[in-house]
This record gives structure tokens, sequence and C-alpha cells, in this order.
């Protein structure tokens, strides 16, 4: 009697262990390498604020858009609609709780669905790049619920034009050096006064 107890204790404790509640599954983590990133723009392109982009946040382990998501996306899209030239990047994030590799994926999920709901408005895809930084840039670096729900979001950004800076650079490397040379050139001719005046060095000693 006392063995079939014993035995029917031990089912129950690994009942019990079997059944224990999983907040986060692993398994349960989509895979976003069968995403096609090909029509998105480059993230070599600097992110900046745009304070016509409102923020969405998430419920706990969601990727849903709530209703009052649905009503910021509308104001963010409309907003974008207008401004036709802008490119965006669309970075999706988590609280800290779950593993690194979970929440990146959850990050990506999160942003993809904030991408589709811009392109069902009719902005382009080629206009959307997406990135997820899971739990790794949290709004309020603090373990509650305020401070979670803060962090489950995904924010809309402007990407800065990455050539037209290199094109701005180059223009101002070319004038720099054009100025250096013509200059050389003429205090160069300087010599050739012997004894007279040179303009460039009075100019130079006034100065």
């Amino acid at each position: 009697m006392k063995k079939m107890i014993t035995l029917g204790l031990a089912g129950l404790f690994v009942f019990a262990v079997g059944c224990k509640r999983q907040d986060i599954k692993p398994d349960s983590i989509d895979s976003i390498e069968t995403v096609n990133f090909s029509d998105e723009p480059s993230l070599r392109d600097d992110s900046a604020i745009d304070s016509n982009l409102k923020i969405v946040y998430f419920d706990f382990d969601k990727s849903d858009l709530t209703s009052d998501s649905f009503e910021v996306l509308k104001e963010n899209a409309a907003y974008l609609s207008k401004k036709s030239s802008l490119k965006i990047v669309v970075e999706g994030h988590t609280d800290n709780r779950g593993t690194s590799e979970y929440n990146l994926s959850l990050g990506q999920r999160r942003a993809l669905k904030v991408k589709d709901y811009y392109v069902k408005f009719g902005i382009a895809p080629n206009r959307i790049a997406t990135i997820s930084y899971g739990s790794e840039k949290p709004v309020i670096d603090e373990n509650n619920e305020i401070a979670w729900a803060k962090n489950r979001r995904a924010e809309t950004k402007t990407l800065k034009k990455y050539h037209e800076y290199k094109i701005y650079l180059l223009i101002v490397l070319l004038y720099n050096y054009n100025f250096f040379w013509l200059y050389s050139f003429k205090f160069a001719r300087c010599y050739r006064f012997k004894g007279r005046s040179c303009p460039i060095a009075n100019r130079m000693q006034r100065t």
C-alpha cells in the first residue's frame, strides 16, 4: 500500500512540473529568415525622430495591433502620404522578459506588423525598412509593469539620406582642395616680385 501511495505522489509531482506555466515558449519563435527584405531601403542611412510620427504599443508577448495602435498608425500613414520623399525605418522593441533570441524575433514581428499596415494604407514597401532591437533599447530600464508597457513598442523614424551627405562632403573637400592650390599658386608667384610688395602677403599681415 505504501509503495502505491509513493508511486502516486511521484506521478503527481511529475505531472505538476510538466504542466508548469511558461509565459514565453521558445518553440513559438517565428522564423524571420523567410521574410523578404530585398524591397527595403538601406539601413546605412541614419534614423532620426520625427515628432509627427507616433509610437505604438503592444500587449505582453503579442505582435497584434490594438485599436489604439490603428488610430496612431492611421495618422502616421496620412503624414507619410503627404511626405512622399521620406523613407522610414520601423524599429521593433520588447520588454526584458524572455531570451534575447525570442525578443529579437518578437520585435521583428511587431515591426513587420506596422510595415504591413503602412503598405495597406498605400505607402510603398521600398520606403519602409524594418529592424528589431528586442530588449536592447528600453525607454525605461526598470522591472515593473509601467516600464514593461512602455518598452513594448514600435517606433517609426525617418531615414536621413546617406548618399546626400557623401555628396555634400565631396563638394566641401573639392572646394577646400581648389582653395588650397589656388592660394599656393598665388603665394608662389609672390617670390617673383623680388623686393616689390606682394599683395597676398600684405593682405595676410593686415588680418
